[in-house]
């Protein structure tokens, strides 16, 4: 009998340090589960089974492109009531913990970033076990949504508490994917420091620890801060920089984390403000906090459940339903082929069926399945083009619609306005003719021309030659520059990188259908002719600019501009140019491209001008 009671005792303890895990860092995978728990993954099953048969516990299984598809759990809805009722009467401050419903459905939304948040949480909470001076002995996510007087800093997505020596610290987690727009993230980094009170505040602030997707996106969020603290004049904000592959055990050890003034890599453990007082949340330590819970919840609805009573998985919802919820709903019904697809189609607007087919590599019959199901959900449309320049008046392509758009900016957990006016998709967006996918649609034949020479390029791309590794569609291709104490802007048709033999080759392209006045190709000539010079001292090989002409003729009257405009500059090198019949016989890799530095037809490679990959 006392060896079953202890048993019974010890299966409590666990389920009762799972709930509490739960409550604070929802959608913890299982694996993620072991790290924060030091529990075999058999032991956590037997766990977890238990608690989804008492009905404490809920799941979904993410069809996320970027997630491994497993098991993602959360406390389920009976478990929230009851555990908010508890610790009210408790007198524990509910605001610190994710405790509402439109908390949970802004998660499902952005899944990706909620896994991001575990994992980096889980993975902090496991290296301070490797250490003996240092626990991370708390962590869990902030609530979503606007809180006037939040004591947290704006947009920063988890709090992490450490404990050693008789001393607390205290730090603040943000994930940063490569999707929110420039414009945001400007925003983001504002809100810091009116949060933080610089430059006129004195009081010592924790660190805010900022993991990036990779070490592009590093460099653009340091910079970012960096001009946000020369333009206040103030002392940088204690932001530190990581980059996701860096985040491992020895986190505590290793110098992954970086100032945004670009000064050595520092250890986490010198980051962290040390205080003699407690830093607390709670008088009541997370795994007490079901102490008194009863064996079993009320079988309550599920989150599948609701999905399908909001119809995410067969039609769009009412309008009254659309919102949150029907994002949400949305992002447990779609497939991860679904989700491919509305990449695609956002970032490559008019694209055809057999277009997309090559983009996304599937065969036709999946992509077919995924194009229907997205138009029944509302979430792509399919419009039919003019009939003009030999194409049939039945061709369809296909473009995002304002639902689909707001799927993908709740991934990224930016407004979707915001996402529609700065990210790196076109959509429909509200009830107007205005916006960056009606001059698309407007310019069709301009905008399916531009499209058809990368698709050129990744149907002659080849895995020993040259490879069409990065296509950026007009949405994306904005390039800012300063030159000569102005602030200039070009927006390209495209950009792309073409890679051959471990060499890189980016280019900007211009697709010219001859149906522009010169007095405008000569202006925007100018505005190339004006970034190569700024940039050409500090950056050998920047991209070179591709032009693409209806004919030979019209190739020698763009000549006659660059000539103009660039006159003996040695920038004019940078620009190539060939015409679509030229193309279309020997494609974008044959001896097609017309330059300044060659007598005659060459090629897009050079090797005298690629840069190491």
């Amino acid at each position: 009998m006392r060896g079953g009671k202890m048993v019974t005792d010890r299966m409590h303890e666990k389920h009762r340090e799972t709930l509490s895990w739960l409550a604070r860092l929802p959608f913890l995978s299982g694996p993620q589960l072991a790290l924060l728990l030091g529990m075999p993954s058999q032991e956590l099953e037997d766990v977890l089974r238990g608690l989804r048969q008492s009905d404490w516990i809920d799941w979904i299984e993410p069809s996320s492109p970027e997630l491994v598809p497993n098991r993602r759990y959360a406390l389920g809805s009976g478990a929230w009531e009851w555990l908010t009722a508890h610790l009210d009467s408790s007198g524990i401050q509910l605001d610190v913990l994710p405790s509402t419903w439109a908390d949970t459905i802004r998660r499902i939304a952005s899944i990706e970033l909620t896994s991001a948040v575990n994992q980096v949480c889980s993975t902090l909470v496991a290296a301070s076990h490797r250490v003996d001076w240092c626990e991370a002995v708390d962590a869990r996510a902030l609530p979503l949504g606007r809180r006037a007087e939040r004591p947290w800093p704006p947009d920063t997505h988890a709090r992490v508490a450490f404990s050693g020596k008789g001393r607390t610290a205290e730090a603040f987690l943000t994930i940063v994917r490569k999707g929110v727009p420039a414009a945001y993230r400007d925003t983001v980094v504002a809100n810091w420091y009116r949060h933080c009170g610089y430059p006129t505040s004195g009081l010592p602030v924790s660190p805010m620890l900022v993991v990036c997707a990779d070490q592009a996106n590093l460099s653009v969020w340091s910079l970012s801060i960096q001009k946000a603290t020369e333009r206040r004049g103030a002392t940088s904000l204690p932001v530190y920089l990581a980059c996701a592959e860096d985040i491992g055990a020895d986190l505590f050890g290793l110098p992954s984390w970086r100032a945004a003034d670009g000064a050595e890599p520092t250890p986490l453990g010198n980051l962290l403000s040390w205080r003699t007082s407690a830093v607390a949340t709670t008088a009541v330590r997370p795994e007490l906090w079901f102490d008194d819970a009863p064996s079993a919840m009320h079988k309550e609805r599920g989150l599948y459940e609701w999905a399908r009573s909001v119809r995410a998985f067969d039609a769009p919802a009412p309008r009254a339903r659309r919102g949150v919820e029907q994002v949400a709903a949305l992002a447990l019904a779609a497939t991860a082929e679904q989700k491919r697809l509305l990449e695609a189609v956002g970032r490559y607007p008019l694209l055809s069926k057999s277009d997309l087919a090559l983009v996304l590599g599937q065969p036709h019959r999946l992509l077919h399945r995924a194009l229907e199901r997205s138009i029944t959900q509302g979430l792509v449309e399919a419009i039919v083009g003019p009939a003009t320049g030999g194409s049939a008046a039945t061709e369809i392509r296909f473009v995002m619609t304002e639902l689909g758009l707001r799927l993908v900016a709740a991934r990224e957990r930016t407004p979707a306005r915001r996402y529609h006016q700065d990210g790196p998709m076109a959509a429909r967006f509200g009830s107007g003719d205005r916006g960056r996918l009606q001059t698309l649609i407007r310019q069709y034949e301009h905008t399916v021309g531009s499209n058809r020479f990368f698709l050129s390029c990744l149907t002659h791309s080849r895995p020993g030659g040259p490879r069409l590794r990065e296509w950026r569609g007009v949405a994306e291709a904005a390039v800012r520059f300063d030159y000569g104490g102005v602030r200039r802007t070009f927006r390209p048709d495209g950009t792309g990188e073409v890679v051959q033999d471990g060499f890189a080759w980016p280019f900007f392209l211009e697709w010219d259908r001859g149906t522009e006045r010169i007095a405008v190709l000569l202006e925007k000539l100018d505005r190339y002719a004006a970034y190569y010079r700024g940039v050409s001292a500090s950056q050998m090989w920047p991209p070179c600019l591709l032009v693409v002409c209806q004919t030979q003729n019209r190739e020698g009257l763009v000549w006659k501009a660059i000539d103009a405009v660039f006159a003996s500059d040695r920038s004019r090198n940078f620009v190539k140019t060939t015409s679509v019949p030229l193309l279309e016989r020997r494609g974008p890799f044959g001896s097609v491209w017309r330059a300044a530095s060659a007598a005659g037809r060459s090629h897009l490679i050079e090797e005298t001008r690629c840069t190491d990959t």
